[in-house]
Parts: structure tokens; C-alpha cells; sequence
């Protein structure tokens, strides 16, 4: 069923990580590589933002990264955002990228997407069981997809004058 949509609802995102735009397009909005191996129960879509170009929400990962596909693994929710440009990123790569990382946090969940995308509310529990709350502030940086190959967004190289 449908979980969120943009302010004028013309793009309608549903809560197992697909999207339907006003004409009738279909899209599944991908998957991450240390998520559930079933692609249709491990991710809850929880909001979007306004023009509907940022999409926030929560997937099961793997608590085995080695062995991700195993039968036995169990799994913890971890956030993830998506946009049109850089498709399915975790907030873990995000945040690791930073030096934060996200491995002293016991359960870590999405609470609000700004209206313009830019920021993310993010709340859980330390492992100690402190509670916890983050305010990510997202910079657009421009972008360049390797021919639809990658899910994940490069630096656009600087032209040459």
C-alpha cells in the first residue's frame, strides 16, 4: 500500500519501495547490497519530501555483513534515503563516510524528512539504551551516474576551460 507522497501528492511512494507518478509509471525504487535477500518485505518507506525528489525509510540489514544471504542471519532496521540522482544509498555508508558510523546505536530509526529534503530527524537507542537523536542536514553536491550501473553517486569531474 501507499506510505507517503509529495505535496501534491503526484508521486505516490509505496511502502515496499516502489513509486507511482500521476501518469500511471511504475517505478521500484532498487535495493542495498547488506539488506534482506527477500526484496519485498525489507524495506518500510517512511516520508518524502515535498517535490517528492528525496525519499527516506527503513530496510533490514544483515546483523552478519559476511554472510548477508545466510538463512540463519538476523537482521536489524537501519535507515536509507533515495533520490532520483544517487537511487538507494543506507545512511550507514553515509555516516561512516563522515567518521560517525552507526555501530554504538542499539535500534536506529527515520522520524521526519524535512519538507525540502534537506533534512533528516533520526531517533534510537544508544546500546547502552540511552535514548538518541540526530538531525542529518544533507548537501546536494553535484553528480554524475556511471550509466545507470551504480547505485551510488561520484563527484562530477571539474571540464577542462
Amino acid at each position: 500500500g501507499a506510505a507517503a507522497c509529495n505535496a501534491d501528492c503526484s508521486i505516490v511512494f509505496g511502502a515496499n519501495n516502489w513509486l507511482l507518478k500521476d501518469n500511471g509509471e511504475v517505478e521500484f525504487l532498487g535495493t542495498l547490497p547488506d539488506a534482506d535477500p527477500e526484496p519485498y518485505g525489507s524495506y518500510y518507506l517512511e516520508d518524502a519530501s515535498s517535490d517528492g525528489s528525496v525519499v527516506v525509510g527503513l530496510y533490514m540489514q544483515s546483523a552478519d555483513p559476511a554472510n548477508p544471504k545466510s538463512t540463519t542471519t538476523t537482521y536489524n532496521e537501519r535507515p536509507y534515503l533515495w533520490t532520483p540522482a544517487t537511487g538507494m544509498v543506507s545512511l550507514r555508508s553515509l555516516t561512516t563516510e563522515l567518521g560517525v558510523g552507526d555501530e554504538d546505536w542499539g535500534s536506529i530509526n527515520i522520524s521526519r524528512l524535512s519538507p525540502a529534503g534537506r533534512h533528516v530527524l533520526i531517533r534510537g537507542n544508544h546500546v547502552s539504551g540511552q535514548p538518541r537523536t540526530v538531525v542529518l542536514h544533507l548537501t546536494p553536491r553535484a553528480v554524475r551516474l556511471d550509466a545507470g550501473h551504480s547505485p551510488h553517486a561520484r563527484p562530477t569531474p571539474p571540464r577542462p576551460d
